[in-house]
């Protein structure tokens, strides 16, 4: 029966453990198989304290560009939020630019 000293969540996974009973035995699986004095490292977010903005990174490398834009949102209502991204890619052709974009949302 293995037992581990550390275990990480990280980049919002653990909210794929929905709705709440998912979420409850999700931590209840992670800290029984933990050593004694083992830490379980999540992060995840507050429906209480997100706000409706967007977290942008934009990066310009030999004049093409890409960009991506993604945030949180709660509705005010139940244990779901949704988590939204959009990226886009241009780059220099002969007739201008041309590039490519993608838009996700997801409820948790």
């Amino acid at each position: 029966d293995a037992r581990f000293d550390l275990i990480s969540c990280f980049l919002y996974s653990i909210h794929y453990s929905h709705p709440i009973s998912a979420l409850t035995e999700t931590l209840r699986r992670a800290f029984a198989a933990l050593k004694s004095g083992g830490v379980f490292i999540f992060d995840m977010v507050d429906k209480t304290g997100i706000s409706a903005r967007d977290v942008v990174t934009q990066l310009e490398q030999e004049q093409a560009k890409f960009s991506f834009r993604s945030g949180w949102r709660y509705s005010g209502n139940g244990e779901s939020m949704e988590a939204s991204s959009h990226s886009a890619r241009r780059q220099p052709q002969r007739t201008g630019l041309a590039g490519s974009s993608s838009d996700d949302r997801h409820h948790y």
